[in-house]
């Protein structure tokens, strides 16, 4: 990881996707609070893939594929943990249609 500063940052903001996960329960608000914490999470820049250079030292190339592993890994989780909020959500009853009768 890169210096304290920015490894701190990284830890934030893998525990603020893990809470956003652990806190929903079900209910609607708490799946757009998700979606709005899990897409500021994938949107950031900072987890974009970086490519390396061929002038790039063997240091600076490993740190780079270690940095697109972990960003891999967040935006993976994101996704998914979103994917399963969603189809765990209560199905909606079935409402007859009374559109048109008299």
């Amino acid at each position: 990881l890169m210096p304290p500063s920015a490894a701190s940052d990284f830890v934030n903001a893998l525990q603020k996707a893990w809470r956003s996960g652990d806190r929903l329960r079900g209910s609607t608000s708490d799946l757009v609070t998700m979606i709005k914490t899990m897409s500021g999470i994938t949107l950031d820049p900072g987890l974009s893939p970086r490519g390396t250079w061929p002038t790039d030292s063997g240091s600076a190339a490993k740190q780079k594929m270690q940095r697109n592993m972990i960003a891999a890994a967040i935006r993976t989780t994101a996704i998914s943990t979103a994917v399963h909020a969603v189809t765990t959500l209560k199905q909606p009853r079935d409402v007859p249609d009374v559109r048109g009768v008299n």
